[in-house]
């Protein structure tokens, strides 16, 4: 049985909203597949004010959306302070080819904000 390290990478959720690039697949020893991510707040949310973020990915040009792997937050998931928050995954759009890319897109829903956010995500080289 093959095995497969596992490999992690965190970053910081944009100051402003937006829809960032945070990964681009180098094609170097195969596929990626994603295997869990979450985000945590270092505030929490409550009432019609908070956000969104939410993970997608994208063409090698890295200008179209293919498809969401996964949103977080909203009125109706809101945020506790320091309380990872796992995404459900969407199995059709975790897999990124040589060159495609993995974007998180922040948005603010009726004036809330992030404090300190953060996501991290979890994938495989190679296993598809």
């Amino acid at each position: 049985m093959a095995q497969f390290d596992v490999n992690s990478i965190t970053v910081p959720v944009p100051a402003a909203a937006d829809d960032v690039i945070i990964y681009k697949h180098a094609g170097t020893g195969g596929k990626i597949t994603l295997l869990d991510a979450y985000a945590v707040n270092h505030a929490t949310t409550s009432g019609t004010a908070t956000f969104t973020l939410a993970l997608h990915k994208r063409t090698s040009a890295g200008t179209v959306i293919a498809g969401t792997v996964g949103t977080l937050g909203g009125t109706a998931d809101h945020w506790t302070d320091t309380l990872p928050k796992s995404y459900t995954l969407n199995s059709d759009y975790i897999t990124l080819d040589e060159g495609e890319c993995l974007s998180l897109a922040y948005a603010t829903v009726d004036g809330g904000s992030q404090t300190r956010g953060m996501v991290t995500i979890h994938y495989v080289q190679g296993k598809a």
